[in-house]
């Protein structure tokens, strides 16, 4: 939130700093929002993506040791 405060200051135009203050309050309402409904819920961690040069890789070697299954 700091980071967009910060950015939203230096794009103030003489004149509209009243509105910028508005767009300040809706992104801190919207922060608090979100801090007290993510406050008490365990989240899953992300799953990892793996890249498919990897996934090929490892089929590869499967394939290459015998371990892996064949497709006719």
């Amino acid at each position: 939130m700091e980071v967009v405060a910060r950015a939203l200051r230096l794009l103030e135009v003489e004149g509209k700093g009243e509105e910028i203050e508005a767009m300040l309050g809706v992104l801190r309402a919207m922060v608090a929002f979100q801090a007290e409904h993510l406050q008490n819920q365990t989240l899953k961690p992300r799953v990892e993506m793996r890249k498919k040069k990897e996934l090929k890789r490892e089929e590869l070697q499967s394939m290459s040791s015998g371990t892996g299954h064949e497709v006719c």
